[in-house]
C-alpha cells in the first residue's frame, strides 16, 4: 500500500454531508476517506483522458481537412481528364 503522507481537507454544508454519507453508505466504501480519495483520483484519471481526446479529435480534423483538400485536387483532375476525353471523341 502507497503511503499516504498529504491530508486534505474541505468543509461542506450539512446536506451535503448527508449526501456524501449517504452515498459512502450505498456503495460499501470503507470510509468517507477512501470514497472521497477514488472520487478525486478518478476525477483527474477522466480530465486527462478527455484531455487526450481532445487532441487526438483535433490532430484528426487536421488530418481529415488534408485529406478532403487532396480529394477536391483528385476530383477536379478526374474531371479534367473525362473532359478532355469527352472533347477529343466528338
Amino acid at each position: 500500500m502507497k503511503s499516504r503522507t498529504h491530508a486534505i481537507t474541505f468543509r461542506l454544508a450539512e446536506n451535503e454531508y448527508r449526501e456524501l454519507i449517504d452515498m459512502v453508505s450505498s456503495l460499501g466504501a470503507k470510509s468517507i476517506s477512501d470514497f472521497s480519495r477514488s472520487a478525486v483520483l478518478s476525477k483527474l484519471a477522466t480530465e486527462q483522458l478527455c484531455s487526450f481526446f481532445e487532441e487526438e479529435v483535433s490532430t484528426l480534423a487536421v488530418r481529415l481537412e488534408a485529406f478532403d483538400t487532396k480529394l477536391r485536387e483528385a476530383r477536379r483532375h478526374v474531371r479534367q481528364l473525362v473532359s478532355r476525353t469527352s472533347n477529343t471523341s466528338s
